[in-house]
Formats: structure tokens, C-alpha cells, sequence
């Protein structure tokens, strides 16, 4: 999964790599020089053999500092919003080739029904949301309610005056796992504030090339050129949505 945010670490200068057990100190050196090249992203030194202690997380900013190291995977998403916003302001008035879609590594059959959850969102298509999800709940999603916060159906949220009209999505990303699809995009809004979101798709069918269902959309706003940390995050599955 970390590796669809790779274009977000490297719009905020950021490296983040995953290291295995097994991982020599040479392994260590080699990653961060690539990283360093590309001017940051993910990457990871893991053999993929056998190993008796699970990988190690660490990122580094472009100054040098490190934001953070675990041996459990990180919250990237809150971790982006709150400190690793990009290093300059996104909108489609500075598009270039980081902000465009990625056309020849996009799956087709997330494509379009990527493009029909934001047609449904914008213009208050309660029906078409429904055929867009998975009827699985989402485990982020789920794990609010049971904290007590409030869901909102989608027939709640779509509604004239709560749904965002006007607002405007680029620069696609996406990493096909199995019968696992995983996305990120920048939200765009009327007004002209910037957020990223990120997705998780699960095929219709076991093998089915074409059909996905969308499983769970999040977004956070991610503002360059000085913007403060995100103060919130808005998830959602077939259920609604919470924050």
C-alpha cells in the first residue's frame, strides 16, 4: 500500500523506506541514495525471504531530519497532512508531470469507476454511489463508529448544500495488488483548497479483470507554500461518511 503514495512523498520531498530484518548496512546506504536521485519517495530494501522480526519503517524530510521510525507500517495519509505537506501549491494551473494522471498505470476498470464516485459525489447521486461501493464495511470506518463518532448516510451527505459542488480531482495514482486496488488523487474544491485523497478497491469477483468496487475513499487537506497542518480527516464506505 505504501507504495501508491510514492508520488506524494516525493511532492513533499519525502523519503520514507522499509527495511528488512535481514537488511545489511550497505542495503541501508543503497536506499537512501535512490531515494535521494529521485528526490524522495518509498522504497524498500526487503529480500522477500523468510525473516524473524518484521520490517522497520523510516522517513527522513529533505532536510535531512527524520519524521518518524516503527516496526509497525505507518498511517501515511495523517502523516502527510499533518507534517509532510507538499513543497509547493497543486491545482491544475500548475499542472505537471507529477500532477498529471498516470495513464499507463492506471487499471482501466479503476479509472472508470474512480471517475463515477466523484461524478456521483458532485452532483448528489445517491442511487450511483450505492453500485459504485463494496457492501464490505470498511475497517477504518468501522473502527470510528464503535469510538462513537457519527455516521452520516451517503442520502445525508449528497444533499444540496452538504455535497461538494464544484469540485475538481487529478493526478491519479494507482497500485493493483491481486484482487487489491489502492489510489490516490488531489481534491481540488470550489474555492481553490487543495486535498489528498486515497482509495482502496476490491475486484467484484475473484479474477474478474475488469469490474472493482470501491471500498473506501479518505481525504485530508494537503496544502503547500506555507499551509498549516490538517486538522481532520474525512472517511468513507458504502455506508456514509465520518470525520
Amino acid at each position: 500500500m505504501l507504495r501508491v503514495f510514492r508520488r506524494r512523498l516525493k511532492q513533499s520531498r519525502t523519503i520514507v523506506a522499509t527495511v528488512g530484518s535481514e537488511a545489511s548496512l550497505k542495503d541501508w546506504s543503497e536506499t537512501l541514495n535512490r531515494l535521494v536521485e529521485v528526490g524522495g519517495g518509498a522504497v524498500s530494501t526487503s529480500s522477500g525471504g523468510s525473516s524473524p522480526l518484521p520490517p522497520l519503517w523510516f522517513g527522513l524530510n529533505y532536510s535531512g531530519r527524520s519524521f518518524g521510525s516503527s516496526l509497525t507500517s505507518p498511517s501515511i495519509l495523517p502523516l502527510l497532512g499533518r507534517s509532510l505537506r507538499p513543497s509547493v501549491n497543486l491545482g491544475k494551473d500548475m499542472i505537471n508531470e507529477e500532477d498529471e494522471d498516470d495513464e499507463d498505470g492506471v487499471d482501466k476498470g479503476i479509472k472508470i469507476m474512480h471517475d463515477e464516485f466523484y461524478k456521483c459525489l458532485t452532483t448528489g447521486d445517491v442511487s450511483g454511489m450505492s453500485e459504485v461501493f463494496s457492501s464490505h464495511p470498511s475497517p477504518s470506518v468501522s473502527t470510528i463508529v464503535d469510538l462513537g463518532g457519527r455516521l452520516d448516510p451517503w442520502e445525508v451527505c449528497l444533499k444540496d448544500g452538504n455535497r461538494p459542488d464544484g469540485l475538481d480531482y487529478f493526478g491519479l495514482d494507482c497500485v493493483v495488488d491481486g484482487d487489491k486496488g489502492y489510489t490516490t488523487n488531489i481534491e481540488r474544491d470550489s474555492v481553490g483548497n487543495t486535498l489528498l485523497a486515497y482509495q482502496e478497491w476490491e475486484r467484484r469477483e475473484v479474477g474478474d479483470e475488469d469490474g472493482w468496487n470501491l471500498v473506501t475513499h479518505e481525504t485530508i487537506p494537503w496544502v503547500g507554500d506555507g499551509g498549516g497542518p490538517a486538522r481532520g480527516m474525512l472517511k468513507s464506505d458504502y455506508r456514509g461518511c465520518v470525520a
